[in-house]
């Protein structure tokens, strides 16, 4: 079986190495996941970033009425709590073409909080993930993704990405990569919720 999510952390550990935004991630905190879908439309969801801590890193949060925390989430060891899941969709993903498929990861990337606690990248306004215009945020992206290629990054890292879903499967018989369960907060009262995350005092008044 060719193990796809373990070649992503590859060239994403290349991409951060040589990308001075990314310098600071350290992807030992960060899973790599394999979700696959129920057909191969090139429609939907190519990639997700999924933080496990809230804003500004913090361990609780309060929302809709009640107070949560984010779950522990384990690396395939079982030793290191993720901060990050960065999962492709399978076939989707793989069936992009090699310049798209560097972009989708490095706008992935770009998602993660430059304090690389947990919490994702925010910018100003209601539209916090992306900021005011999408546009703007696909360019910076692109020229991240331009930038490392620029690099001449070595073939044995990335070539694998110049293959859509056929072809690996051609060579490996099977596609695979680590998967992780669905994540969902956990409800918690409100003295735990304060013992995790101070800034709260107040929020239900």
């Amino acid at each position: 079986m060719f193990d796809y999510t373990n070649a992503l952390r590859v060239v994403c550990r290349d991409i951060c190495a040589k990308t001075p935004i990314f310098q600071k991630y350290d992807l030992d905190y960060v899973g790599f996941a394999f979700r696959t879908t129920r057909n191969d439309a090139q429609h939907g969801v190519f990639a997700s970033l999924t933080p496990l801590r809230f804003e500004g890193g913090s361990l609780a949060t309060f929302r809709r009425g009640a107070f949560w925390k984010a779950p522990n989430v384990l690396d395939g060891d079982g030793r290191v709590k993720l901060l990050y899941i960065l999962t492709i969709y399978a076939p989707r993903f793989l069936n992009l073409s090699l310049k798209d498929k560097i972009e989708t990861l490095t706008h992935e990337l770009y998602h993660i909080g430059p304090a690389f606690d947990g919490d994702v990248r925010r910018f100003q306004g209601r539209k916090y993930a992306h900021g005011a215009s999408r546009k703007s945020y696909d360019a910076v992206v692109a020229k991240h993704a331009d930038a490392w290629l620029a690099t001449d990054p070595d073939p044995k890292i990335w070539g694998f990405l110049s293959c859509d879903a056929d072809e690996l499967t051609r060579r490996f018989g099977k596609i695979g990569g680590w998967r992780f369960p669905t994540i969902n907060l956990l409800r918690i009262d409100e003295a735990e919720a304060l013992r995790l995350n101070p800034n709260l005092v107040g929020v239900k008044k």
